[in-house]
């Protein structure tokens, strides 16, 4: 439909298509032939290898990466070089950057490093940057990684996860989520390491649990073969918890089930409201604990920042399912906060492809 509607407008379209018109004998050529040939006859179509496409750096940026051969670039602003390994390549990359730093030619903030997986690699850069001197950026972790943030997320998630339809279950919750909820914090727990390493000793006995009443009965079972565990069963996990132990266990389940289904009965309103319920419900619930101070300020912000919601009313099944992007991503934080420290910004950015074209740099590596 896009590119009718450039047709229409009388616009040139170029597509690039991954195929290789040296070696048309494959079914991947034929179903991209199929859809592109409406548009431009193959015969017009030409080969990135071909000597013939006009010398823009595109195409010669194409031509370099794509190909065993690196090939000169026009343009003087674009160096291509390859590395061995990739610890090479993050070493040259950093040492590059302190150089700069330190010739006084750019600013830290004027430096960004793209790749595909800067979560994974930020620790090693962090460590290389160290060594040459740079102060790099080191954000605050997004909410769902934090406990009282995760906790959350997966009492939701008990009643919106994809598994619950794919399965035909009323809800679901299986022994990670019971894990993660235990270890929160959020939830008020007697006797919580006890109950922890009960679910961690007894986990092969849970992998078919799915549900609470799942769970009920796991409990039930194994309440009732304790009592039949004698000293000629020593071998058998279930030999060294206690009875009252596995009560705990069971008691803990409905405090999470109550909770749970409390946090999902609720009338339609608005996403601010619902979070404003979600956290009142925490501070006032006899069984959990306060959302921790940093985790409020924060949900506060997040509230301020989405006011343009504030007339949509939507169900908590729906709040529910959104959820995940509004903890996980911290693009929905104060976005003020984040104008304040831009003149402030003292450290090199480390960011995806995505995200460079937001950020004003001087300096860009591509790994």
């Amino acid at each position: 439909m896009l590119i009718n509607r450039f047709q229409q407008l009388g616009k040139r379209i170029i597509c690039f298509v991954p195929v290789d018109l040296d070696f048309p004998q494959n079914p991947a050529f034929e179903a991209i032939k199929t859809t592109y040939t409406n548009f431009v006859p193959i015969a017009n179509w030409k080969s990135l290898k071909s000597g013939h496409i006009a010398h823009s750096t595109v195409h010669q940026l194409a031509q370099s990466i794509f190909h065993s051969k690196v090939n000169d670039v026009s343009d003087r602003s674009l160096t291509i070089l390859r590395f061995i390994s990739e610890e090479e390549e993050l070493d040259y990359i950093v040492e590059r950057a302190g150089k700069l730093i330190e010739q006084g030619a750019a600013k830290p903030y004027q430096i960004a490093l793209i790749t595909p997986n800067p979560m994974q690699l930020r620790p090693t850069v962090r460590e290389l940057a160290e060594i040459y001197g740079i102060e790099m950026e080191v954000p605050e972790r997004s909410l769902i990684h934090l406990p009282h943030g995760r906790a959350i997320f997966n009492l939701l998630k008990i009643h919106t996860d994809d598994r619950v339809e794919v399965m035909e279950l009323p809800h679901f919750i299986d022994t990670n989520m019971l894990l993660e909820l235990i270890e929160s914090g959020l939830i008020y727990i007697p006797n919580e390491e006890e109950v922890l390493q009960c679910v961690v000793d007894l986990q092969a006995f849970f992998e078919d649990c799915k549900t609470f009443s799942d769970w009920f009965n796991k409990l039930d079972e194994l309440i009732e073969a304790k009592d039949q565990i004698s000293d000629d069963y020593t071998s058998h996990p279930l030999y060294y918890i206690n009875k009252e132990t596995l009560f705990h266990v069971k008691n803990t389940l409905k405090t999470i089930e109550t909770i749970s289904f409390d946090l999902m009965s609720s009338p339609d309103m608005t996403f601010n409201e619902h979070l404003d319920h979600i956290i009142r419900y925490f501070e006032e619930s006899p069984y959990a604990n306060e959302i921790d101070l940093e985790m409020k300020e924060r949900l506060s912000e997040i509230t301020e920042e989405l006011s343009i919601h504030n007339h949509l009313a939507i169900t908590r099944f729906e709040f529910a399912k959104r959820i995940y992007a509004i903890l996980n991503d911290k693009q929905y934080e104060k976005e003020a906060e984040k104008r304040k420290n831009t003149n402030k910004q003292s450290s090199s950015y480390w960011t995806k492809q995505r995200r460079i074209s937001k950020i004003r740099v001087c300096f860009c590596y591509s790994l």
